[in-house]
């Protein structure tokens, strides 16, 4: 009844992000379950919400197409539709894979999907539950999994809160593949089984070539040899005074031209890439936008001299791990803000020292064993980053050891895709012919 009541301004907040970007606006009969150019039954149902879930999955689903799967992914934000369109080209031209809009929360909706694509099973991605999703699927037993599964400490304390109501919904799942033992403990503690310990499928996802050819390209020929590079990455709007602030002092504490840093600002959302430029700008802070310096080749349209800038604005998507490849050192944007981090593990893969604020508790897994194994420092005051900063700037710190602690570290921690794989036959196993576990 609350869902019904409040889906007119479900509706609304489509055509208000629609305003910022029109994508939001397309598509909307597949939200209603009415999808064209089908052909996909019997196929492997993801559902992976935005843009950092579909990354986090795409190993997986390049290995079930390896299997001879067909694979049909629903997402909630045109983000992560288009990183579909852009990882799985070849796969939607062959028609083994399709990207759509999840439906929307209502039983007839889901009826009409699952009449659509009649999916032999479902992954959900990480942490995205839907009571509807779920029993509809179950009604159509259809067995549906947590992949990639967190049980954060804060969604643990508010479940006890709401009287366990999420926990509720989640013990209607078939079975869960989480990210580690700690999230298993938590999962069985509010009587959820059929649960394999599978770990973090973002440390198997594929590091693109071109984009590391790039930046070492541009640092070779624009001047970062006398700069070191910090980049600022999923910046969120609530954190842009705190960072404008950070990047500014540590320019005015850092006099000397040899070790000024070069500050590279990504934000986390496409509709702030408009007008930052100026913000930082207004704010003193000397600003040039990636798509002024750069071409669709990320080559440059012209030289930039890098004594003249302060801050490069990445306005661009599916470019993140260009921009971890210029930089030298990582500031994870959102740890400096309760609603928490985001991801560590793209700038770990590149072996980039990697720091974050205090608010780390939703990604557990891996923070606590990266900060444990000496591959992430954690900040709890602005002032102790710009501490770090100063210490790091000025090379005092044993970079050796920690280039050998992030190998080891990530040796340590790849192999999900696998994992998952090997547990998904034995999951199934386990649920029971009406699709209970």
């Amino acid at each position: 009844m609350i869902w019904v009541l409040l889906f007119p301004f479900a509706l609304g907040y489509l055509f208000l992000r629609g305003s910022k970007d029109r994508e939001y606006r397309e598509h909307l009969a597949e939200r209603f379950g009415s999808y064209q150019d089908l052909g996909m039954s019997s196929s492997v149902w993801i559902h992976a919400v935005s843009m950092g879930e579909t990354i986090a999955v795409a190993p997986l689903v390049r290995a079930l197409l390896a299997q001879g799967e067909r694979v049909i992914i629903t997402h909630f934000t045109p983000a992560g539709r288009r990183t579909s369109q852009s990882l799985f080209a070849e796969d939607m031209a062959a028609g083994r894979l399709k990207a759509v809009y999840v439906p929307f929360e209502f039983d007839w909706v889901f009826s009409r999907f699952f009449k659509a694509f009649a999916p032999k099973y479902g992954l959900i991605v990480e942490a995205d539950i839907w009571p509807r999703m779920i029993s509809a699927s179950r009604r159509r037993r259809v067995p549906l999994f947590l992949c990639n599964g967190l049980f954060s400490s804060r969604s643990v304390e508010l479940d006890r809160k709401l009287l366990g109501i999420r926990s509720g919904v989640m013990r209607e799942l078939s079975g869960m593949m989480v990210k580690s033992s700690l999230h298993k403990d938590r999962f069985h503690a509010v009587g959820i089984k059929n649960i394999a310990v599978t770990g973090e499928l973002r440390f198997d996802q594929p590091v693109p070539k071109h984009h590391l050819a790039a930046a070492n390209e541009l640092k070779a020929s624009a001047g970062f040899a006398n700069r070191k590079a910090i980049a600022l990455t999923s910046a969120v709007a609530e954190e842009e005074d705190l960072h404008f602030s950070y990047m500014k002092h540590m320019l005015e504490r850092v006099e000397d031209t040899e070790t000024k840093p070069l500050f590279i600002y990504v934000p986390r959302e496409p509709e702030r890439f408009s007008g930052l430029t100026q913000s930082l700008n207004s704010y003193g802070l000397r600003a040039c936008a990636r798509s002024d310096w750069l071409d669709a080749d990320l080559s440059e349209k012209e030289n930039l001299t890098l004594d003249d800038i302060d801050v490069i604005v990445g306005n661009s998507l599916g470019e993140m791990f260009f921009y971890l490849a210029l930089s030298d050192m990582v500031v994870v944007g959102r740890s400096f803000h309760p609603r928490g981090s985001h991801n560590v593990i793209e700038p770990l893969l590149l072996g980039k020292p990697v720091v974050v604020g205090p608010y780390t508790w939703n990604i557990e897994y891996p923070s606590v064993e990266a900060i444990e194994a000496g591959v992430l420092t954690q900040c709890e005051t602005i002032e102790e980053l710009e501490t770090f900063t100063l210490d790091f700037l000025a090379d005092r710190w044993d970079a050796l050891k920690f280039t050998n602690a992030t190998r080891d570290f990530l040796q340590t921690h790849a192999g999900a895709t696998e994992k998952c794989i090997a547990a998904l036959p034995i999951l199934l196993n386990n649920v029971a012919p009406e699709g209970t576990s």
